[in-house]
Formats: structure tokens, sequence, C-alpha cells
């Protein structure tokens, strides 16, 4: 769902094209490739396990009302 880019400090969380399209099952839209930090990586990782803990569940309502916010 994530890669890691990069070696030490330098290294930076980016998403594969299996977590853009999980994300956009729920309504986020972020392309491949794209550097994410790592609230979104571990929002990414619980989703993919199919469990969300306190933190990700605010990060997705936090991204689902920016985004409607948008509209």
């Amino acid at each position: 769902m994530t890669t890691t880019k990069g070696t030490g400090p330098d290294a930076k969380v980016h998403l594969t094209e299996e977590g853009s399209k999980l994300l956009a099952l729920h309504k986020i839209k972020l392309p491949a490739d794209a550097p994410i930090s790592d609230r979104m990586a571990n929002l990414v990782s619980d989703l993919a396990e199919g469990k969300l803990d306190k933190e990700s569940s605010r990060t997705l309502g936090a991204l689902r009302m920016q985004d409607f916010l948008k509209h």
C-alpha cells in the first residue's frame, strides 16, 4: 500500500497504486506515488487491515470534511 523512497533523513513514504485505489474506495483522491505523511501511511495501513484506530478514524474524518468543503 505504501513504499519508502530514499534513505536516512531523506526517506519519504509514497503511496502505491494499490494504496491509491484503497483510498479512492473511501472517497479520498491521492495519486499513486504521491509522498504522504506518517499519519496518512498509518491510515492506509489500517484501511488495508480493515480496522481503524482512533487516530486513523480522525484522519479519515478530517480528509472527508476537507473534501466536502472543497465542493
